[in-house]
């Protein structure tokens, strides 16, 4: 008769693939997502003593953890549960009184390797607001490229003519513009 270690211990917040619990079989853990594994992930049904038992210890599966965010100049970041960073925490950054923020405005903990937690973007920065351009104006038959939200002095917006189309001059050149505060589109 084959002796039997019995079912093993599935960890918390893990799961066990088991074949079956007898002598010289083995169990393989993992971890929901989320949480990494802490100890080996794998026991095996082994004689001890007069008796048969899985070997080792069941192993723990933890929270993935992240570093604080970064902390940026002229602004902070809130998070509505906790001052520990785990996978799926974000924090969402905002400005103080006088500046703007530039960049995304929410980052969370993620996880590539699936052990190591990291944020999902860069830090926002935030900008001293000061004199600014209204959004560039659109032009028929082509388009800019500006792509943010706030347009200080001296951005430059490239404007371009859609294909097929050519500007007054008769080219397709590209037209840059320092000032944004233009009465009408270039052409």
């Amino acid at each position: 008769m084959k002796k039997s270690c019995g079912t093993p211990e599935e960890p918390s917040n893990g799961r066990i693939i088991v074949t079956d619990a007898f002598l010289g079989s083995a169990v393989n853990y993992s971890c929901n997502e989320g949480y990494r594994l802490i100890g080996k992930d794998q026991r095996r049904c082994e004689i001890s003593g007069k008796t048969v038992r899985w070997s080792g210890d069941v192993p723990i599966c933890q929270n993935i953890p992240c570093l604080p965010p970064p902390d940026i100049p002229h602004g902070s970041y809130s998070d509505t549960f906790t001052s520990d960073f785990v996978y799926g925490s974000a924090v969402t950054y905002k400005c103080d009184k006088g500046y703007t923020l530039i960049g995304k405005d929410l980052i969370y903990c993620t996880t590539k390797d699936k052990k190591n937690g990291e944020w999902s973007g860069p830090a926002p920065e935030c900008r001293k607001t000061g004199k600014q351009c209204s959004y560039p104006p659109a032009i028929t038959n082509g388009k800019h490229s500006g792509q943010a939200h706030v347009f200080a002095i001296g951005t430059s917006v490239t404007y371009s003519c859609d294909p097929g189309y050519t500007d007054r001059k008769g080219t397709d050149s590209l037209y840059s513009i320092r000032s944004l505060d233009l009465p009408h589109p270039p052409l």
